[in-house]
């Protein structure tokens, strides 16, 4: 099994800026206008959140469209590379509310910068997501559950830790991009 790698020189939780003094908590959701990406619910679920914790900020990120439809406090266009990377770093958490998903990058890429992830059980998300370890899975399309997951992370600060922790640990010893390459090289050596 090959599975898309991830750079994870690039993302890397070194790249965090913010000062540890910082009581904000970033809620990182990606901007996508196909109804699957859960992006219209992601909001929604964190809108209400923020009335009861007001030091949750949602930070939206995307490559569709310039200007979003949805309040948020911080919005990223088209950001790629370092800039992106520094994005996840400087982020706590991670929502994956897609309903289904191949091997999807952000969620891997936020592990590997250091922030916690809470996604949906969308059909990917088991290959990295083990609830309450490596990160918190809601049932697929259960907007309460996706709400609890995130609460709980918000509330409780070394529950947080130990989820980013856990999830840098497994997506860092994943196959390197390197080592996969390597591999399929082998195969196609091998198949001639």
């Amino acid at each position: 099994l090959l599975i898309n790698a991830i750079d994870c020189e690039q993302f890397h939780p070194n790249k965090r800026t913010r000062k540890p003094d910082d009581s904000d908590i970033k809620i990182l959701l990606l901007h996508h206008d196909y109804a699957w990406k859960g992006t219209k619910e992601g909001v929604e679920v964190i809108a209400n959140l923020q009335k009861k914790y007001p030091n949750v900020k949602l930070v939206l990120f995307g490559t569709r469209k310039k200007n979003v439809e949805y309040k948020c406090d911080e919005y990223y266009y088209k950001f790629s590379g370092d800039k992106l990377a520094k994005l996840f770093a400087n982020s706590d958490i991670l929502v994956g509310p897609s309903w289904d998903e191949g091997l999807n990058f952000p969620p891997r890429w936020a592990m590997a910068s250091g922030c916690a992830v809470v996604t949906y059980d969308n059909g990917s998300s088991d290959e990295y997501a083990f609830d309450g370890d490596t990160a918190l899975v809601a049932e697929r399309k259960n907007t309460q559950d996706l709400s609890r997951k995130i609460e709980s992370l918000i509330v409780d600060t070394q529950l947080r830790k130990k989820i980013a922790l856990r999830g840098m640990e497994y997506v860092r010893q994943m196959p390197t991009w390197e080592k996969l390459t390597d591999t399929l090289e082998e195969i196609l050596k091998n198949g001639a």
